[in-house]
C-alpha cells in the first residue's frame, strides 16, 4: 500500500491487470496548481488501506513547437492519446478498470477554479466508476463498512435496517482495541440516527462536521471528527451504488 501517488511510466501500465482499478493523474513536471496537487496526494493517502486500487501519476513532458513526433517521449504520446496533455487542462485524472485498458474513464472537472477537484470528489469518482471496489479509510472497519453499505442500499426496509443494527452492535462488541471500539460505537450511533431521520442525516451530519472543522480546535478533536467523517463515507457508498444503478 502507498500513501502517495505511485510513479507510473507508460511502459508499466500492465500493472492494471493486478488491480481492480488504477487511477492516473497526468500533470506538468512541476505542477503549477499546488492546491490540486495537494488534493491528489491526500487522495492517495486516503486510499492507502485499499490495496485493490493503485493511485499513480504520470509527468507530461513539455513538447516543443519544432519537436518531431519520433522524438516525443512515451509518456507525452500516451497523454496526447488520452487528451490529457494540454497544459491549460492539467491535471487530468483517468481511471483504468481491470481488463478494460482501452476504455478509460476521465474524471470530469466542471469548476474553472478547481474547487471540485478534491480528495473526496476523487473517492466518489472511484466508487461510482467501480462499484465493486470498497474504499477503506482510516478509522473504518471492513466488516462494519459492509453493513453500512447495506444499511443505506436502495429499497432497504426499516426491518432490515433494524436487523443490520443488531448485527453491527454484535460485531462492535467483539472489537478489542480502544480505537476500534470507538469506531464501532460511531457506526452504531450513525445507524441509530439514520433509522430515526433517514439517509438525509448523512449529508446534514457531514455538513455539520465540515463546519466544525473550519474552526479552531485541538488536533485530537480534529482527528476524532475526521474519523467520524470517514465512517460516514462508508454509509455513503450504499447510496452511491444506488445512484449509479439509477443512472444505468
Amino acid at each position: 500500500m502507498w500513501d502517495h501517488p505511485h510513479k507510473l511510466p507508460f511502459s508499466c501500465l500492465q500493472v492494471v491487470a493486478n488491480f481492480d482499478a488504477v487511477i492516473v493523474k497526468f500533470d506538468e513536471s512541476y505542477p503549477s496548481k499546488s492546491e490540486l496537487d495537494k488534493q491528489y496526494k491526500q487522495f492517495a493517502t486516503d486510499l492507502r488501506f485499499t490495496p485493490s486500487v493503485l493511485v499513480a501519476e504520470v509527468k507530461v513532458p513539455y513538447r516543443g513547437d519544432t519537436e518531431k513526433d519520433e522524438d516525443v517521449s512515451e509518456e507525452r504520446r500516451f497523454a496526447e492519446k488520452l487528451n490529457a496533455a494540454k497544459t491549460e487542462s492539467l491535471p487530468v485524472v483517468v481511471l483504468f478498470k481491470r481488463g478494460q485498458l482501452d476504455s478509460p474513464i476521465t474524471f470530469e472537472r466542471k469548476a474553472e477554479d478547481g474547487s471540485d477537484f478534491t480528495a473526496k470528489a476523487l473517492r466518489d469518482f472511484v466508487r461510482t466508476s467501480v462499484p465493486s471496489v470498497r474504499i477503506t479509510l482510516e478509522s473504518c472497519i471492513e466488516l462494519l463498512d459492509e453493513l453500512a453499505a447495506q444499511f443505506t442500499a436502495e429499497k432497504v426496509t426499516a426491518e432490515k435496517r433494524k436487523a443490520l443494527l443488531k448485527e453491527a452492535e454484535a460485531k462492535a462488541a467483539k472489537l478489542t482495541t480502544e480505537a476500534d471500539k470507538n469506531s464501532g460505537k460511531t457506526y452504531v450511533k450513525i445507524m441509530e440516527k439514520i433509522l430515526d431521520r433517514g439517509n438525509l442525516f448523512i449529508s446534514s451530519e457531514r455538513q455539520r462536521i465540515d463546519n466544525m472543522l473550519g474552526g479552531k480546535m485541538s488536533e485530537q478533536k480534529k482527528k476524532q471528527l475526521q474519523a467520524r467523517l470517514n465512517i460516514l463515507e462508508s454509509f455513503q457508498s450504499g447510496t452511491a451504488a444506488a445512484a449509479t444503478k439509477q443512472e444505468l
